[in-house]
């Protein structure tokens, strides 16, 4: 319906896909003559100090095949299956080095482990110290929105990705954790999808490793991810919704919780009111416990008493063995 209702203010996925590229081809013409002074006011200076580096133009992506469509839900008119490539503007990855296994005190920097990202937030708090001061490095910085995506962990983990909120502490990207820089996207957009059943299926057949115990995805394998393109409101309409449905789930549970709780107490408090005679209403007319307990007693030992008898009665006499008999 909203579709419907919006059809004249729609693009479709192909000429969002289009001004895509065309933008980023836009902005690697711009780096690339920003390059080109950069290096002859390095020339003018007698090429002192470090040589600047040639910005590197976007990989093609690969076009999606017909055998990859047949595999995937049929997608809504307007829409396409694309490469997330496409809409990448780049990926950084940290280093790997020996750090000390504590979180970062006041004035220290950590480098993020792979529990950082895994449990559907960033954990600030799931990172090392970094020992050696020559290895800090601004650029790995983990900002607050920036799209991490985990390259290293179990089948069932590789590729968790989060959105990092309530950034506080200087950490750092690892080796195994990746921070994507998006186009014109809805990076929500994104995140629901690598976190929905098709979105994680892509994930791991593209995963590489022999050992169920950890498993890798490159970031060429993460550029080669198939996913459905659609124009930016309706995007934004897709995230809208389904966050109002998280929302609501999450009110659910909170409910369910308290109700549990509630249960648990109720239950309680009837098993102390069953044990201290406040359950049902007394009979004054009732024996006391004291005389029932003898009661019982007394027809235990009675009980006894017959089965010793039955026992003892019919059973022939057996002669006593001489002194010294040997068995």
């Amino acid at each position: 319906r909203w579709r419907a209702g919006n059809a004249d203010k729609l693009e479709s996925a192909d000429e969002l896909l289009e001004r895509i590229r065309k933008e980023r081809e836009a902005r690697y013409q711009q780096q690339l003559a920003d390059w080109q002074a950069a290096v002859k006011e390095w020339e003018g200076w007698g090429k002192k100090g470090k040589k600047p580096v040639k910005p590197r133009a976007a990989k093609p992506s690969q076009p999606v095949t017909v055998d990859e469509v047949a595999e995937l839900p049929r997608l809504p008119e307007g829409w396409i299956q694309a490469r997330l490539g496409e809409v990448i503007d780049g990926i950084d990855a940290g280093k790997s080095f020996a750090c000390d296994e504590r979180i970062p005190s006041d004035g220290e920097v950590g480098v993020a482990k792979v529990s950082a990202v895994t449990w559907g937030e960033y954990n600030e708090h799931e990172s090392k110290t970094c020992r050696d001061k020559s290895k800090e490095n601004p650029e790995y910085l983990i900002r607050e929105g920036d799209f991490l995506l985990s390259r290293a962990n179990t089948i069932d983990l590789v590729g968790a990705c989060v959105i990092a909120k309530n950034v506080t502490k200087p950490i750092m990207l690892s080796d195994k954790t990746l921070r994507i820089r998006f186009s014109e996207i809805h990076r929500e957009f994104i995140l629901l999808y690598l976190r929905s059943r098709i979105g994680r299926l892509e994930i791991m057949k593209r995963s590489t490793g022999n050992q169920e115990s950890m498993r890798n995805i490159g970031q060429d394998r993460v550029s080669a991810i198939i996913f459905p393109l659609c124009s930016l409101p309706e995007q934004n309409e897709i995230v809208r919704i389904l966050d109002e449905q998280f929302e609501a789930i999450e009110q659910n549970e909170k409910e369910i919780d308290a109700a549990l709780k509630k249960i648990e107490a109720l239950r309680q408090s009837i098993l102390k009111k069953a044990f201290s005679g406040k359950l049902v209403t007394q009979d004054p007319d009732d024996e006391p416990a004291r005389v029932l307990l003898e009661r019982i007693q007394e027809e235990e030992r009675s009980t006894e008493e017959t089965r010793g008898g039955n026992r003892t009665k019919g059973r022939p006499k057996v002669a006593s063995k001489p002194a010294g008999a040997v068995r």
